[in-house]
C-alpha cells in the first residue's frame, strides 16, 4: 500500500504539557484527496541536530493512492505525544502534499 503526505494541513495545535517528563502534544487536522485513503499519522522528523529554529518537523502521512475510489475529500485528525523534547523546542510545523502549518508552544 502507498504511503504519502495528505493532500493538505488545515490546522496544527502544539502545547507542552508540564508534566514529569514533560510531553510535547501536537494536534494536526488534514483532508485527504480521497475517501479510499486510510491510516493517518503524524510522523515526527528525526535530527542529528535538533533545528537552529527550534520547530519540530513532522509530515502527515495516509495510506493508499489518490486514485480510484471515493472522489470525496475526507477530513482526518492526527495526534503526537512527544516526552522529553529537546529544552530549545519553540513550536510544530506539519507538512502535507500542498502546504504546511505551524504552531508555536
Amino acid at each position: 500500500m502507498d504511503t504519502q503526505k495528505i493532500l493538505e494541513v488545515t490546522a496544527v495545535e502544539a502545547h507542552l504539557d508540564k508534566t514529569h517528563p514533560p510531553t510535547l502534544h501536537v494536534t494536526a487536522t488534514g483532508n485527504a484527496s480521497s475517501g479510499s485513503q486510510q491510516n493517518p499519522r503524524l510522523e515526527r522528523r528525526e535530527y542529528v541536530e535538533f533545528p537552529a529554529d527550534g520547530i519540530q518537523e513532522y509530515d502527515f502521512l495516509i495510506d493508499g493512492s489518490a486514485g480510484p475510489g471515493t472522489d470525496d475529500i475526507k477530513s482526518h485528525e492526527v495526534e503526537d505525544f512527544w516526552q522529553n523534547p529537546p529544552a530549545e523546542l519553540k513550536g510544530a510545523r506539519v507538512y502535507a502534499q500542498t502546504n504546511s502549518k505551524e504552531d508555536a508552544i
